[in-house]
């Protein structure tokens, strides 16, 4: 569902702004800025126009580009919890880096799409099974003295 951006505008706010619309709509030289900004555009323009618009909805490549990005306009960034285990959240900050979904890595993984959700909230990741979800996302499973871990699991750097 697309959110929308609501302007919170008070009573005093709101009647000065309409005030105003009331005032160019009634003003002759916005009107005639108006329909002089609508005609500009020719009809030789316009085909011009609609003949780029087919050329490019024809093109396959174009199609595809297109599709690819709306499908990442798509996904949205995990949700982390405040509780997440280090690690885990280290592999959820570079799943959001990446813009990779849950479905994306739990199969390049091989693991469940629940198994990989459940570690945010309910369940401790087995080492076998963090160590191929961070794989697939290009990070490995190291041991690392006490205390040199940031807070999203990652060594600090310095």
């Amino acid at each position: 569902m697309k959110q929308t951006r609501t302007i919170r505008l008070s009573d005093a706010e709101r009647a000065a702004r309409a005030a105003r619309m009331r005032a160019l709509q009634a003003d002759p030289k916005f009107q005639a800025a108006r329909k002089a900004a609508i005609k500009q555009q020719t009809a030789d323009r316009r085909a011009a126009q609609a003949e780029l618009m087919r050329r490019m909805n024809a093109d396959p490549s174009f199609i595809l580009k297109k599709r690819a990005a709306q499908d990442l306009a798509r996904i949205q960034a995990i949700k982390i919890p405040e509780h997440t285990i280090p690690v885990v959240r280290g592999l959820f900050v570079e799943m959001n880096e990446q813009r990779a979904t849950l479905a994306d890595v739990a199969e390049r993984a091989g693991i469940g799409v629940d198994t990989l959700r459940f570690w945010r909230f309910r369940s401790m990741p087995r080492a076998d099974l963090l160590d191929a979800a961070l794989n697939a996302v290009d990070l490995e499973l190291a041991i690392v003295p006490l205390g040199t871990r940031d807070g999203n699991g990652f060594a600090k750097k310095g």
